[in-house]
């Protein structure tokens, strides 16, 4: 006679390692994502009007940085939110 079959479970998922200071499980996860993502294109934002000042005004900024600066939070931002879009 055979041995009888053994149930089969669903494996465990590891715990996934959080960032330092990041919230714990259901801690407003996605909101503080969002809120670190916006402050981050518009801190890009900030620094590319500043460097096409200092550019402008002779302050030594390199035209390279100067001219690609205010493409930064565009392209910040379109990383952050194509691979949202993709479901």
């Amino acid at each position: 006679m055979p041995a009888p079959i053994q149930p089969i479970s669903a494996p465990q998922m590891p715990e996934l390692a959080r960032p330092a200071g990041s919230p714990a499980a259901g801690g407003g996860g996605f909101a503080d994502v969002l809120s670190n993502a916006i402050q981050g294109v518009d801190g890009l934002g900030r620094q590319a009007g500043a460097s096409v000042e200092s550019f402008l005004s002779g302050d030594g900024e390199d035209l390279h940085t100067a001219v690609l600066a205010p493409r930064a939070p565009s392209w910040r931002s379109t990383c952050f939110w194509k691979p949202a879009t993709r479901w």
